[in-house]
């Protein structure tokens, strides 16, 4: 399954998630299933590092888990989101 599709916010190279598994993504909100909108997110996540994911993609998955309850766990994937980020940032300008 192809979850991504190339895309480019800047300068920098990110990975867009493709409109139909945001589709699905949504689908999943509205009819409030919990364990598909964690699996399709998982499916999403598991293929490249955080830093490369767009992040309006980013903050799509994260409001996804908030608007099926999962608050804490939307915390912690924002939190992760922003130190992948963070540390990428900082490699690039130490190395």
């Amino acid at each position: 399954l192809n979850f991504k599709m190339e895309g480019s916010a800047g300068s920098n190279k990110f990975i867009d998630i493709r409109p139909e598994y945001l589709f699905a993504i949504q689908q999943a909100i509205s009819e409030r299933s919990v364990a598909r909108v964690v699996l399709l997110s998982s499916l999403v996540l598991k293929d490249y590092p955080l830093y490369k994911f767009n992040p309006k993609d980013a903050a799509f998955l994260v409001r996804a888990l908030r608007l099926v309850e999962l608050n804490d766990e939307a915390q912690q994937l924002a939190d992760e989101f922003i130190l992948s980020h963070l540390m990428n940032i900082h490699w690039k300008i130490n190395n």
